[in-house]
């Protein structure tokens, strides 16, 4: 297993793959081709030496060796050089969607459950606070001071615990992509082991006669089908994260489980201390 860690990485890992699929369909097909040579050549010195209509050399006739190089020729090469260029074209074109910064969304992810300490410590001693203030402080200023100090301090929780959700959410975001890359690079890896060995079956005239097309199409066709899998799987996840995260984030924003009144600050640890400083409130009598 190779192991990624970010997205130029994986692109360079694709390019080998990719260069490895030409190669060897490439190489294989002259394979093949050097063998029909061959069993053509023997035909050739032979009906010099031997001018009769049908020779037989290793079991074939030169009508065999005929129809394989045809076979070879208008088929085989053809169709599976067509199929190659289109998959790792296909390839290239799905993995461009699967950029991503996992080492990004794993600091981000510290970042959040650094505001989430922020925010949820300062809660219990200034709701401490405003209980004290209200033994020196009463009628009807005090009390509509404390209903929104309260909903404050009810609003920092309330953020916390998002944040709190934000950096689980981001960090296992960070690992679902590096395991997708992972899997696809393996998976490539894999097939292209098991499109070598099918190709390099035809070993001879007639196993290159009885070679099947489909099959090895098909065994192209598959690593295709299996990054667009990969690419699916991460799209769906994300879907997923985001609609919950785009609600919650709305939630937090518009006042629904917020700090109502205020603007929210850009969320980075140095710039959360607006929200748990209660000197920054904006309190509405």
């Amino acid at each position: 297993m190779t192991d990624i860690t970010d997205y130029d990485q994986l692109l360079e890992e694709v390019r080998k793959r990719c260069d490895e699929l030409f190669d060897k369909v490439w190489g294989e097909l002259n394979r093949m081709a050097g063998v029909l040579n061959d069993a053509a050549s023997h035909f050739d010195w032979g009906y010099v030496l031997f001018p009769i209509p049908k020779l037989i050399w290793d079991g074939l006739t030169s009508d065999d060796v005929e129809r394989a190089i045809d076979y070879f020729n208008n088929e085989i090469r053809p169709q599976l050089e067509e199929k190659a260029e289109t998959v790792v074209g296909d390839i290239r074109k799905v993995v461009g969607t699967l950029a991503g910064d996992p080492p990004g969304l794993k600091q981000l992810s510290f970042d959040y459950a650094e505001c989430r300490a922020k925010l949820v410590y300062p809660a219990p001693s200034i709701q401490s606070e405003i209980q004290q203030l209200g033994k020196s402080w009463k009628g009807p200023a005090y009390s509509a001071y404390s209903l929104a100090a309260g909903e404050q301090v009810k609003a920092m929780s309330d953020a916390a615990l998002g944040m709190d959700r934000a950096a689980d959410m981001t960090n296992k975001g960070a690992a679902k992509i590096l395991q997708l890359w992972v899997d696809l690079n393996d998976k490539l890896i894999a097939g292209l082991v098991d499109l070598v060995k099918l190709l390099s079956d035809a070993t001879t005239v007639d196993k290159i006669l009885s070679f099947e097309i489909p099959v090895v199409v098909s065994a192209i066709g598959d690593l295709i089908e299996f990054v667009q899998a990969i690419a699916k799987t991460l799209e769906d996840y994300w879907i997923g994260v985001g609609f919950q995260d785009q609600l919650d984030w709305i939630k937090l924003n518009n006042g629904a489980i917020a700090l109502p009144h205020n603007t929210w600050p850009v969320v980075h640890p140095g710039e959360i201390d607006d929200i748990s400083d209660p000197h920054d409130w904006g309190v509405v009598a």
